[in-house]
């Protein structure tokens, strides 16, 4: 079933009711896109006007003040605007001014500007800006047939004002993704499938899986193959100069321009390298690099596709942010602004890396430590990678110079001895790897550390990697946890944080807290000589940031807000739910 059928379905379903009356333009005689799915309407249900929108409006709320469910069809939003007045002045308010509730839907249509562009006045979505002006009317979204059949079970069901968004463009459109498993792998598994599609993963609702023979005998329906990685598939490609996938997908992805291939990497990023080698070894195994997804979570993944003009379809995953958020709403829940603290900074750190390592012996060299509320969960990594050797300078690479490690010596040599080091307020927690414990992101924030420091100095996953942008779960903490936020990372990690999400880094104009100018910066030796200043001079201005903070509350709680909206994302879902129906034919 498209999703023109299921509107087809359901408008047949409508005008059961004897009560159910369709009104609008070009629906008694076919004439737009949704004319086309009321092909099992009755036509004595309809009512046929002519290009009067605003009246059109108040005729609906007219004739369901006389008891009629009214669907009534309006197929751009830029035609909605000039019914805006009846809709917004009268249909709205007219529970709140008689007690009475009326029944109407409006079916609204979003104009396709693919393939061809149908001009300004004709491919708006004013799905927001409605909504935001209503007081009591519902408002659904349906880019798939289950959001499509979840709004019309409502909306036929209670009465109400109901103005439900559909997308003619998605007519066509089927609605179950179709599987392809190789059973042999538990990373391209049946299993795996069931995993990621689940509730807490990507919420695919309507799959299948479905035999390799099927994508040849259904030109018409697109074939999926996930492979799951847990690394880089950049050094895969580096290693072995052939795509990982066996030689009988190779053919059938070669015979058949239905069958798609995704690279999922979850919960990491992967080097800029990886599309320009994606590309070049399928150019050397005559593979069709445009039926292939990589999805992983580098930020510039859109950007690095553009700049190399690659045909490999890329996508940046949004799940870590998701799943931390739930785990920090779950865990961490509700708890007070804490206005006055005992350290200025955090700083934790729990896998061993090279920047890292150095922003400690940075912190302790300009004794600054001593105000931070610190952690070094795998100290013992140093040990185990040079034993009671000296820490070669080349673990520093790209991080800090050859003097600044001969002035840091004794610093290096103090951390290089820390075998576990928790934090203050991790000392009860059972996060000792030595003990055979496994940290727990969930006990972490259920036991709220943030709480006692102003600002998070954040070490990232990643800082000395070109044109990489990898957003964790550690860069949301300080956001959930009402903390200024000071993330080491790669070159222009805080930008797209800011254009992503919207939040708050408080260095606005007039606020003079955090300079976040390195964060342009794309030396990254420079760049993290650039956070070390930083740090030190906030260093020295305790009392005018605790200040700051709390005359500036709001701001705060405002972060947690967008962090609360990540929970809810749907980037993922709906990006799955888009590619079931594109075409590279």
């Amino acid at each position: 079933m498209t999703y023109k059928d299921k509107l087809s379905e359901i408008m047949v379903r409508a005008s059961e009711d004897v009560n159910t009356v369709f009104i609008g333009q070009q629906i008694v005689y076919r004439g737009n896109p949704m004319s086309t799915t009321l092909d099992g309407v009755p036509k004595d249900k309809m009512i046929e006007v002519p290009v009067m929108e605003e009246t059109q409006m108040g005729m609906s709320l007219g004739l369901s003040m006389m008891g009629h469910r009214v669907i009534t069809f309006y197929p751009r939003w830029d035609f909605l605007i000039s019914a805006a007045n009846q809709l917004i002045n009268h249909v709205d308010k007219y529970q709140l001014m008689t007690d009475d509730i009326p029944h109407i839907i409006v079916r609204v249509g979003k104009g396709s500007d693919k393939p061809l562009d149908p001009g300004h006045q004709h491919k708006s979505n004013y799905f927001n800006e409605f909504k935001s002006m209503s007081k009591t009317i519902q408002y659904f979204d349906c880019k798939t047939i289950k959001e499509l059949e979840s709004a019309y079970e409502t909306a036929l069901k209670y009465r109400g004002v109901y103005v439900i968004c559909e997308y003619p463009e998605l007519y066509n459109n089927f609605d179950t993704f179709n599987f392809i498993c190789d059973e042999t792998n538990e990373n391209t598994n049946s299993e795996m499938i069931i995993n990621i599609t689940n509730d807490f993963w990507y919420e695919i609702k309507d799959y299948k899986i479905c035999t390799t023979n099927e994508i040849s005998e259904n030109k018409n329906k697109n074939y999926f193959h996930v492979v799951l990685l847990n690394s880089y598939l950049s050094f895969n490609l580096n290693e072995t100069k052939r795509v990982p996938i066996s030689d009988e997908y190779k053919n059938l992805i070669r015979n058949n321009p239905n069958f798609f291939i995704i690279f999922l990497t979850e919960h990491e990023c992967d080097r800029k390298e990886v599309l320009e080698l994606f590309e070049l070894v399928c150019e050397y195994e005559k593979l069709p690099s445009n039926q292939f997804y990589i999805i992983n979570g580098n930020q510039k993944l859109p950007e690095l596709k553009e700049k190399i003009n690659a045909k490999v379809n890329v996508h940046v995953t949004n799940r870590l942010q998701t799943v931390t958020t739930r785990n920090m709403w779950n865990e961490g829940g509700e708890f007070n602004f804490k206005p006055e603290k005992k350290y200025l900074f955090s700083c934790y750190n729990r896998i061993l890396k090279n920047h890292r390592f150095a922003m400690l012996c940075s912190l302790k060299k300009h004794n600054i430590l001593d105000n931070t509320d610190w952690s070094l969960l795998k100290g013992y990594m140093v040990k185990d990678m040079y034993g009671n050797e000296k820490i070669p300078n080349y673990f520093f690479n790209n991080i800090i110079s050859d003097s600044d490690i001969q002035n840091m010596l004794e610093e290096i040599k103090f951390f290089g001895n820390i075998d576990v080091k928790k934090s203050e307020y991790e000392e009860q927690l059972k996060i000792d790897y030595r003990e055979g414990n496994i940290f727990d992101w969930n006990i972490s924030y259920s036991n709220n550390a943030f709480q006692n420091s102003y600002i998070n100095i954040v070490n990232e996953s990643q800082f000395d990697i070109d044109d990489c942008v990898h957003i964790t779960e550690k860069s949301l903490t300080p956001f959930y946890f009402y903390q200024f936020p000071l993330i080491v990372a790669t070159k222009d990690h805080k930008k797209i944080m800011e254009e992503r999400y919207g939040f708050d880094f408080f260095d606005k104009p007039g606020d003079e807290m955090i300079n976040y100018s390195f964060d342009d910066e794309p030396n990254h030796t420079i760049r993290f000589k650039m956070i070390v200043d930083e740090i030190i001079r906030l260093n020295k201005n305790r009392e005018k940031i605790a200040s700051f903070y709390r005359d500036n509350k709001h701001r705060f709680y405002e972060n947690k807000k967008i962090v609360i909206d990540i929970m809810n994302d749907k980037t993922d879902h709906d990006f799955f739910y888009k590619i079931i129906n594109n075409r590279c034919i």
